[in-house]
This record gives C-alpha cells, sequence and structure tokens, in this order.
C-alpha cells in the first residue's frame, strides 16, 4: 500500500495520501471501519497507484487464478475511471458529487498457501440517470500472501466490482469480510490500539523526515519539502479527527503536537513533533510566543490544556522551572 515516488535515480520516498494513511490506521487497529466518503475523488490518482505497485509475473499468475472474471475486468475498470473524470457532472458539482469508499478485507487459502486480500471499493450511483458514467464501480485489490509470517505484498490491480464479486462468491476456504465482523474488542482497548497505530505512524515519519540523506536534501529542495510537510500534515490532520470523532483513546485530555499545556507551576508549553530522549518534545512559550528549544518534560509534571486565546503571560525566572524538572533538551 505504500507506494514510492522516485527523484533521479538514487533517491525515492514514499508517497502516502490521506486514504493510504487511513489504511495503515484501520490495518494496525483492527478496528473495522468499513465506509467513508472522498471529496476529491481522482480516478487518475487510484490507476497510478494501481501501476505503481502492479503485480510481478508471480503475481498475476495468482490474481489470475483467484479472480479470474475481475482480472478479465481491469482494461474495463481503468477506461471507467478515466470516463468518471470526464463526467459533466463531476465538472459541474465538483466536491458535492463525492465517491463513497468501501473497505474490507478477506482472508482465504489457495493452494495450501495463506492470502489476505485487501478490497477499496468506489462507486457513486446517485446520478446514474443523469450521467452513467460518473459511477465507475471498480475496485482496488492488494493480496498479501502469509499475511501472519512474511506477510508478502503480492501488488495491486483494479478491477469491475461486479466481476469482481462474482470471482469472490466461487472461491473455497473464503474468510469472514471484515466488513460483516462485529468488533470484538470493548470500547477502551479499541481506541487505546488506535492510539498506538497512530504513534507508530508519528514515529515512523519523524525518522524518515529527519534521516540523512533526505534531511539535507529536503533543505535545499523546496518542492521535496512542500511534498514531506504535506505528509506530515496528513498525519497530524488524521489524527486530529480520529480524536474528535472519539476513534482513539483520549482519557485525561490526550496531548497532541499543537496543543497548549500549563504545568501546576504556571509555566505554559506546547507540545511539538517528535521526542527528546523518551519523552514527548515540547517548546517553552514566553510572552505568548512558543521558543524553538525542544524540551522534553518530567514525568512529575501535572500538565493540563489550555486554549490559544488563554495563553498567560509565561516570563522566565519561575523558581520552579529548574533542570531537575527538564529531562532533556535540543
Amino acid at each position: 500500500m505504500l507506494a514510492w515516488r522516485c527523484r533521479g535515480q538514487n533517491f525515492c520516498l514514499p508517497f502516502l495520501n490521506y486514504f493510504d494513511i487511513l489504511f495503515l490506521l484501520i490495518e494496525k487497529s483492527k478496528i473495522p471501519l468499513k465506509e467513508f466518503t472522498d471529496n476529491s475523488f481522482l480516478g487518475s490518482e487510484v490507476i497510478d497507484r494501481a501501476n505503481d505497485s502492479a503485480p510481478d509475473m508471480f503475481g498475476k499468475q495468482i490474481f489470475a487464478d483467484l479472480l479470474p472474471k475481475g482480472v478479465a475486468s481491469e482494461n474495463d475498470a481503468f477506461e471507467a475511471l478515466k470516463a468518471h473524470d470526464k463526467s459533466p457532472i463531476k465538472a459541474r458539482m465538483g466536491r458535492y458529487a463525492p465517491m463513497f469508499v468501501h473497505v474490507q478485507y478477506h482472508n482465504l487459502e489457495h493452494e495450501g498457501e495463506e492470502y489476505k486480500m485487501h478490497q477499496t471499493q468506489y462507486y457513486n450511483s446517485n446520478f446514474k440517470d443523469k450521467d452513467p458514467n460518473f459511477n465507475p464501480g471498480v475496485s482496488k485489490i492488494t493480496l498479501f500472501k502469509d499475511p501472519e509470517g512474511e506477510d508478502i505484498n503480492l501488488g495491486t490491480i483494479v478491477v469491475k466490482t461486479d466481476e469482481y464479486v462474482q470471482d469472490l462468491r466461487n472461491l473455497p476456504g473464503l474468510g469472514k469480510r471484515v466488513s460483516e465482523v462485529v468488533n470484538e474488542l470493548d470500547d477502551n482497548k479499541s481506541k487505546a490500539l488506535v492510539k498506538k497505530a497512530v504513534a507508530d505512524i508519528n514515529g515512523a515519519m519523524f525518522k524518515f523526515r529527519h534521516s540523512n540523506p533526505l534531511k539535507m536534501i529536503a533543505a535545499k529542495d523546496k518542492d521535496l519539502k512542500v511534498k514531506l510537510d504535506a505528509m506530515h500534515n496528513a498525519i497530524f490532520d488524521l489524527e486530529k479527527v480520529l480524536k474528535a470523532k472519539n476513534i482513539t483513546e483520549a482519557k485525561g485530555g490526550q496531548i497532541m503536537p499543537g496543543d497548549y499545556v500549563k504545568n501546576q507551576h504556571g509555566n505554559i508549553y506546547q507540545r511539538v513533533d517528535g521526542k527528546v530522549g523518551k519523552h514527548d518534545a515540547y517548546v517553552r512559550v514566553t510572552n505568548g510566543k512558543a521558543g524553538k528549544k525542544k524540551t522534553g518534560l518530567h514525568d512529575s509534571f501535572k500538565l493540563t490544556l489550555v486554549n490559544k486565546n488563554e495563553l498567560e503571560e509565561s516570563g522566565p525566572g519561575f523558581k520552579h522551572d529548574c533542570a531537575a524538572k527538564v529531562v532533556h533538551e535540543t
């Protein structure tokens, strides 16, 4: 699910959009989130991602064995996506004519091997009378071999959904669809799992952005820096959405990057991206302005969230703001 965009011959970086990140969260959290709406859908983007992750000859044969009707419909699926992008309804209504996205996966066996099949289905038949080309009726399928072991990604194809569904009905040993499985986790455990998944992605993103030579290249390449910042911001935006929808754990006022907090001594800090040692990174806020030096706060601090418009003057020289309470600085 992680596509790669290359610059030159020797340097590549992963390209993550909002939906790649969302799928990663679904996979890591084990929560059967099954439908959402895409207000900026482009068929060309689905085609590009499928081409970037196309299966090799071995993978193509596995797809053909499992989904013969689906594989036979690949060209029709691409043409349907291209027709959608040229749709008069899409051109006239824009984001008010969204695409519905259905996500699920299947566990299955084939010739003694275990596989997992991810499906992302794109559809909207509300305009079929006015514009039959608006609804592409396609599914993006990604196949994994040995999902509980090596978890080998065999590639991605795009097929017509009606044809693909016929193949599913003929597959022996097909596991239950995740979209039909009742979530057996209790609410608190589910939220904790999502929180951990977000933390894992944030940690990986931080290491990626600060790795060399990427960090040095981005410092000189403004276009690349914009793309890296967009990836970074997409994760934080999604994190805020999950928090707002009460999908992720937020007991006691979870502190997220961008939040302002006050400790028991009246000092104000802003949570920022990254870590200082093993602690979340903060910067000191003085006279309403956030500093640049990152600080890791001691566990003994009792932090409370404050609104930005409630920031008080936080001047230097507080008697409790001593080195014993600041564990690391960068």
